[in-house]
């Protein structure tokens, strides 16, 4: 986070930017509230009190993506704002020579726009207020 002060907030400050806040995008974790948690610690330390929302990671095909939506909302209730779940998908990941997102890597390169459990998983995200 203190990088992130000084290769962002300073030189925007220096242009005349007033920074109001930022939002932090899942970073590929092994367990979305795990990772909301984590700087949810960094912002109650004031290592970075300028996130403002986050985006949880959340895998929508999961039968129980709605618990688990849930339980990202219990890990932020204040700042949960969406979720990701990386889709660039053409075919497995072969190093960077496609343009399938290592991010597919999760999922072993399946597409998920093809998939009737995450349409399922995209429709309960109006339940829970997030986006997508």
């Amino acid at each position: 986070p203190e990088h992130y002060v000084a290769d962002v907030i300073r030189p925007l400050a220096d242009l005349g930017i007033h920074f109001r806040g930022s939002v932090h995008v899942e970073a590929m974790p092994d367990d979305g509230a795990d990772e909301l948690d984590w700087v949810e610690g960094m912002i109650e330390t004031g290592r970075c009190s300028y996130v403002k929302g986050f985006v949880a990671s959340c895998d929508l095909t999961l039968e129980t993506a709605e618990e688990e939506m849930e339980r990202l909302r219990r890990a932020s209730p204040a700042r949960l704002r969406g979720v990701r779940w990386i889709l660039n998908c053409v075919g497995k990941y072969r190093g960077g020579t496609t343009a399938t997102h290592v991010g597919t890597l999760r999922h072993d390169g399946v597409d998920y726009l093809r998939e009737p459990d995450f349409e399922r998983g995209l429709a309960s995200l109006e339940k829970q207020n997030l986006s997508f």
